[in-house]
């Protein structure tokens, strides 16, 4: 689910609208912060989405 433009099958003959890019965008900025996206199915439908981004910054040392 986390691939750009994937849909579920049934998703893609309803008139449910979205391109299939949120959770690919929302992975990618997460790891770029450092951090992480997980998801749990729920029995019966639908899902638990997790998002974990880390307290403290690490800089990169530059040289003056």
């Amino acid at each position: 689910i986390f691939e750009k433009f994937y849909r579920l099958e049934r998703d893609n003959d309803s008139e449910t609208i979205g391109s299939g890019l949120g959770l690919p965008l929302v992975r990618e900025i997460l790891e770029r912060h450092g951090g992480e996206v997980s998801f749990q199915n729920k029995t019966g439908g639908g899902a638990v989405f997790t998002l974990s981004i880390p307290l403290t910054v690490h800089r990169r040392h530059t040289r003056s």
